[in-house]
């Protein structure tokens, strides 16, 4: 699901200062881990749509994310929607959670303790999008089809001002009155247009 996840770690300084004070006995330390790492990654999935003009239609299909727990590691995954969503979610183990953040978008939580390691879950999440989503997601669309709607007018205007300016094609030579090159073998130009 995502490659080349870049993982930010960090440690309490503090810690490593309490331990110098250290006055126990190293053989009979316990099995607590003595510094808590917390790390974070971050990255973003894209969520694939189906559009659809006739019967209007704007429908996203069910998510099927994948996540396990890390041996010796308490893990927390966060998968934050965007606004004007709502989720539904669903998985085996009944692990995930929807919660909202402050900021009013969704986001779904899977919690594993570190005696969880080998399980893995596969998370269902259904997406319902509002109507002022889908008009966000569709809004480069409406506002391209719109200027491409300019342009065409306007070139239509253009060439409908040019039809009208264009000058005569002068007046229609009369072949009455021929000055009798008609029967020659050579070529004799028309007379030049008057302007």
């Amino acid at each position: 699901m995502i490659s080349k996840l870049e993982v930010r770690a960090s440690i309490k300084e503090s810690d490593f200062e309490k331990s110098l004070d250290w006055d126990g006995d190293i053989l009979r330390m316990d099995a607590h881990s003595p510094v808590i790492v917390k790390a974070s990654a971050h990255s973003s999935y894209p969520v694939p749509f189906n559009l659809g003009f006739l019967p209007p239609k704007f429908r996203i299909p069910s998510l099927k994310l994948n996540f396990s727990g890390v041996e010796n590691h308490d893990v927390t995954y966060k998968i934050i929607f965007p606004n004007d969503v709502s989720l539904s979610v669903s998985d085996s183990l009944n692990k995930s959670n929807v919660k909202q953040m402050s900021d009013g978008r969704e986001y779904v939580e899977i919690s594993f303790g570190t005696s969880e390691a080998n399980i893995s879950v596969e998370v269902s999440c259904e997406i319902t999008p509002s109507a002022l989503f889908i008009l966000g997601v569709l809004t480069p669309c409406i506002v391209s089809f719109i200027i491409t709607i300019i342009l065409i007018i306007l070139i239509l205007i253009i060439r409908k001002k040019r039809r009208r300016k264009r000058p005569d094609t002068g007046p229609m030579i009369d072949n009455s009155n021929s000055s009798g090159y008609e029967e020659e073998d050579y070529y004799v130009p028309p007379p030049p247009r008057s302007k």
